[in-house]
């Protein structure tokens, strides 16, 4: 993606959760340039659109949270009618957090490298 990273986040309640970080470095998103934000915006926007075109994917929660890393970057959180919290924000009365299943973080990055080449083909 052009503007930012993206990263497989090891969760086994939220298969495919993504990371897509700035690659610029910035605190916060109002130190953002309004054209480098966009450009993140955009690489969101694939993320998400990737995610959602997962079988059973209905949704994808975007949160820029920052309390932790101070980087702009933003979680992508693919939300399915089998979470156990559905319908509900990924933190509201979810389940902690577990590993991915084995084989599941090798299957998925394979899958999403697929569908990110994919979409940078296209």
């Amino acid at each position: 993606m052009p503007a930012a990273d993206v990263g497989l986040y090891d969760d086994g309640r939220f298969p495919g959760r993504l990371i897509v970080a700035a690659r610029p470095h910035f605190n916060h998103l109002d130190e953002m340039p309004a054209d480098v934000l966009a450009d993140f915006t955009r690489d969101v926007q694939t993320a998400a659109r990737i995610l959602r075109g997962l079988n059973d994917v209905v949704r994808v929660n975007v949160a820029v949270l920052g309390n932790r890393e101070e980087h702009v970057h933003a979680h992508l959180i693919p939300r399915r009618p089998t979470d156990a919290n559905f319908g509900l924000a990924p933190w509201d009365q979810a389940p902690d957090r577990v590993p991915l299943a084995d084989g599941e973080c090798r299957r998925l990055t394979a899958l999403l490298a697929q569908a990110f080449r994919s979409r940078a083909a296209s």
